[in-house]
């Protein structure tokens, strides 16, 4: 059989001109899913969920320990939590999780350990408490519930997608061989790409939220970031948990200009009324005195909604009251010296103060980050 030059060239794949617009060319690779490719890194000088931009879902998981928990017992537990919360947040699957697929996005997963005094005592290590690592006093106005207070540890969890913060709770919920939940909380934001950027998130009062917080490293630095006392801490923080309760009802019938004068700052921008912030405004009673700025706070708080059953004797269509507020989450280098005299300076005095009861009240002492491998506290645990 004799081929023609065009047969011939076919058969090395040379054909020239139009026929190149029959092969098959390659296909393009699927983009990567936003929230899939999405990750915080787990190792570092600090942990992270602290400093780390707000993702629009919060939940705090406190724990106690179990009877008998001994420093090796909470080696163990810890060894397992780190393990499984660096996966986690890097979206690896997690050893045994036989819903691995629920884990795919990790979206912007945290998970931020806290020890409360409880801890370092079973850990033989009551010697290294920090001395504001202990409650804090209830203040005018609080109405602490004692049940959920508190807590040996705490697990901050972060993330923008639900599915991704259950499936992480589930599994770090199963790794705390050595402790049992004492109390939950949940909170959120509207989502970041659906705000302008540098938009801060609004609160159920209608005013913008983490107004005025430390930025930059300089200030981290002096006002979050602790830089003395044992290995463990240095490059850790202090956390102060208030869940606080705003009275909706009380608070719908002032209007705009009331609402504005309580707080100490305009509705649509959070800048200061025109008319003048008044010195009993919330806002003026809780900034740090110019003779004092260090007493300011990193706040990464989350609005929090639940809806109560209506009464049935009121009818149908009658809707139940509506507990709403903010989960205030607050870190800086020594509560005693920082969150402390803001709180009583609030206490004498704040034109908001009457709208928003504490009912939850609790301090952690946040380690310092791990380093590729090592476990959280390891050297506080160590032998």
């Amino acid at each position: 059989m004799i081929l023609d030059r065009r047969g011939f060239l076919a058969g090395l794949g040379l054909v020239p001109g139009s026929a190149l617009l029959n092969w098959p060319t390659p296909e393009e690779p699927e983009p990567v899913p936003e929230l899939q490719a999405a990750t915080v890194a787990f190792d570092g000088p600090h942990q992270a969920g602290v400093a780390t931009p707000r993702q629009s879902l919060a939940r705090l998981l406190a724990l106690d320990l179990v009877d008998g928990a001994d420093r090796p017992a909470l080696r163990r537990m810890l060894a397992l939590l780190t393990d499984d919360a660096r996966r986690l947040t890097a979206g690896e699957p997690v050893p045994g999780d036989l819903a691995a697929e629920l884990g795919r996005a990790p979206a912007n997963l945290t998970v931020t350990l806290g020890l409360g005094p409880g801890f370092l005592e079973a850990a033989g290590r009551a010697g290294q408490r920090p001395a504001w690592l202990a409650p804090l006093p209830e203040y005018p106005g609080d109405r602490i519930d004692p049940a959920r207070s508190g807590g040996d540890l705490l697990l901050q969890l972060c993330a923008d997608d639900p599915m991704t913060l259950a499936h992480a709770t589930r599994l770090l919920l199963r790794d705390a061989t050595a402790a049992r939940l004492r109390w939950s909380a949940d909170g959120a934001i509207p989502d970041a790409r659906g705000r302008a950027a540098g938009e801060h998130p609004r609160g159920h009062s209608g005013h913008l939220l983490g107004v005025g917080n430390p930025r930059g490293e300089e200030e981290l630095d002096r006002l979050v970031w602790i830089d003395s006392g044992p290995d463990w801490l240095r490059g850790g923080t202090a956390m102060v948990v208030r869940r606080i309760e705003l009275d909706l009802p009380a608070w719908s019938r002032l209007d705009r200009p009331a609402r504005e004068r309580a707080v100490g700052r305009r509705l649509a921008d959070g800048a200061p009324p025109e008319t003048g912030v008044s010195p009993l405004a919330h806002v003026a009673r809780a900034a740090a005195p110019r003779q004092d700025p260090g007493r300011r706070l990193l706040r990464r708080s989350y609005p929090f909604e639940e809806l109560i059953a209506a009464d049935p004797a009121a009818g149908p269509g009658v809707a139940g009251p509506e507990r709403a507020g903010l989960l205030f989450i607050a870190f800086q280098r020594d509560p005693l010296a920082q969150f402390d005299p803001i709180r009583r300076r609030l206490g004498r005095a704040d034109l908001f103060g009457g709208y928003a009861t504490a009912t939850t009240s609790a301090v952690f002492a946040v380690p310092r980050g791990t380093r590729p491998g090592e476990d959280w506290a390891a050297d506080l645990l160590a032998d």
